[in-house]
């Protein structure tokens, strides 16, 4: 019978070692798990060093986008109403030839024509009164007014 106690014990014995083993590796993996929980505690904090740093290289970037941004809106802004002012410019240009084609420029040969009769008729009556001479006079300063003014609406930009 001392065979099953001896069996029994030999099983003891051998779970007993297998047990010594285990508490030795347990025993060594304690350092390794400390050092690597410290580890990560480590990289946690750099990590979080660098999020609050990035963060704060977001920012500076975002407000220099929004900068820039800025920056081509008022430009692109001036360069459109340059353009349109320069539009209107031209489009008032041409309203005003426009208005002096259709509506001085009859007038205005009408006053040539009467500066012409008026200097032909002193021309053919040498004698006559000073009253013609100044009615022909102010015919001729208007008809070189309104030219002088026709020219210059037409000349202008």
């Amino acid at each position: 019978m001392n065979a099953p106690g001896s069996a029994r014990e030999a099983l003891l014995v051998e779970a007993l070692g297998d047990l010594a083993v285990l508490l030795d590796r347990v025993e060594k993996a304690g350092p390794v798990l400390a050092s690597t929980a410290d580890a990560i505690v480590l990289a946690a904090t750099k990590l979080e060093a660098q999020a609050v740093s990035m963060e704060a290289r977001m920012t500076t970037l975002a407000a220099h986008a929004e900068a820039q941004a800025a920056k081509h809106i008022a430009r692109r802004t001036t360069e459109l109403m340059r353009s349109a002012a320069e539009a209107e410019s031209r489009s008032m240009a041409a309203f005003a030839r426009a208005l002096v084609h259709t509506e001085l420029n009859p007038v205005l040969r009408s006053l040539v024509q009467s500066a012409q009769a008026c200097a032909a008729n002193c021309d053919n009556n040498a004698r006559s009164s000073r009253m013609m001479w100044w009615a022909c006079a102010v015919t001729a300063t208007g008809s070189s007014i309104l030219t002088w003014a026709l020219a210059s609406l037409a000349l202008a930009p």
